[in-house]
């Protein structure tokens, strides 16, 4: 049986739900996720070039170890779907993409990821980070699709901006527009 739930990302509050360009619908449900550069992982923070292009700069869980830093941070998983197969639209190119066993990862929201924002927000000012992404198993009836990270969502978390408030508050960044919101929530189908 299939019900659905709003899950809570990152930030913690209300999700302006205006959809972006270049975003896409999944299983039928608009979504922020944008086309994810090859290698993109969860966790990954950076900025993005003049190309509109994520460069990745580091990655929190490997800073966590780096560091012997004691932080749960541990990611969040979500079923998108009780299908093996979803269609993931992206209605501004018209381009679609098959999601095998899609599951999609998130970071926690709780103090503890809280708290590494806050201690990595001297070094990483004004960097985007990977909150959350969609991983898929690669498909056996597709041999030559071997992208296993077709889909991620970036925000900024306001600690992170330069003369900003230490709110937790984020910019998300969807294809080349950005959004300022009180919260990161995905409606997901949850079994």
């Amino acid at each position: 049986m299939l019900t659905e739930q709003t899950i809570p990302a990152v930030t913690g509050g209300v999700l302006d739900r205006q959809r972006k360009h270049r975003s896409y619908e999944i299983d039928g449900m608009p979504s922020n996720f944008s086309d994810a550069p090859n290698g993109t992982k969860l966790g990954d923070y950076g900025r993005f070039t003049d190309s509109k292009e994520f460069c990745c700069e580091g990655n929190l869980f490997s800073d966590l170890m780096s560091l012997s830093l004691m932080a749960d941070i541990t990611p969040r998983q979500h079923k998108l779907s009780s299908m093996d197969r979803v269609m993931a639209w992206n209605r501004t190119y018209f381009h679609h993409l098959n999601l095998y066993k899609p599951l999609m990862l998130s970071l926690p929201n709780n103090d503890d990821l809280k708290s590494l924002l806050t201690s990595f927000s001297t070094r990483l000012t004004n960097r985007y980070l990977v909150t959350r992404i969609i991983r898929c198993l690669p498909d056996p009836c597709q041999p030559s699709s071997n992208i296993t990270t077709p889909l991620y969502s970036v925000a900024k978390p306001f600690v992170w901006h330069r003369n900003q408030s230490t709110s937790f508050v984020s910019e998300e960044r969807s294809g080349d527009e950005l959004r300022g919101e009180t919260s990161d929530q995905v409606r997901v189908n949850m079994i």
